[in-house]
């Protein structure tokens, strides 16, 4: 008994990785969280406003950080057994000292030891639904992103271009909804400045189309 429930699960997983993403539900999935970056000037960018500068007078690159309470929506669609592909975007929602970060990016989801959606399957006027308890996952994105810090003397702001790799986890506690939670770093290389970022958020995933 133990040997044929084995194999049908193996059958079954075996059809589930070949079928077409439209039979898995895409996601919605929106948090909120913490976006921490730091960040440091290119010693190349910096220039000097005073005419009477001395030739041996240098100067170095200063570092910035930025600690912003963010919203995070993202959209996970074209879902695969064991994959997704995601778009998204983050914007700041409260800081202390006036900075902020805006960012858009792509990416992919890979899923550890469960399916990336709820699957469905309709024959005859019968409905299956496959709904994964608990889902675990690590991914990669890329993406652009403005950022506005503060100097000792001045706001500044930079445009910057985003590599990222995060990994989390969902509890769907219905059929429709989940609580999500992701932690990711980013390298970032802006037009003036490089940043390293950490980026924390907790939220809910709604599954469309059930």
């Amino acid at each position: 008994m133990r040997a044929r429930s084995a194999l049908i699960i193996v059958v079954f997983l075996l059809i589930v990785s070949r079928v077409h993403a439209n039979d898995f539900h895409p996601i919605i999935n929106t948090s909120m969280g913490m976006v921490n970056v730091s960040l440091t000037e290119n010693a190349t960018n910096l220039q000097s406003t005073d005419e009477e500068v001395v030739v041996e007078d240098t100067e170095t690159a200063s570092s910035s950080a930025a600690s912003v309470i963010s919203f995070e929506v993202n959209y996970e669609f074209k879902n695969y057994a064991d994959k997704s592909y995601f778009i998204k975007a983050i914007v700041p929602l409260m800081t202390a000292d006036g900075s902020g970060i805006f960012m858009g990016s792509v990416g992919a989801n890979f899923y550890i030891g469960s399916l990336s959606s709820i699957f469905s399957f309709k024959d005859r006027g019968t409905q299956i639904y496959m709904v994964p308890k608990t889902r675990y996952y690590w991914g990669a994105s890329t993406g652009v992103g403005y950022v506005i810090y503060n100097t000792i003397n001045a706001k500044k702001s930079d445009v910057f271009f985003d590599l990222g790799v995060h990994g989390g986890m969902v509890y769907n506690f219905s059929k429709k909804w989940g609580m999500r939670g992701e932690l990711g770093v980013g390298r970032g290389t802006g037009i003036t400045t490089s940043s390293f970022g950490i980026k924390a958020f907790l939220g809910t995933s709604y599954y469309i189309g059930l």
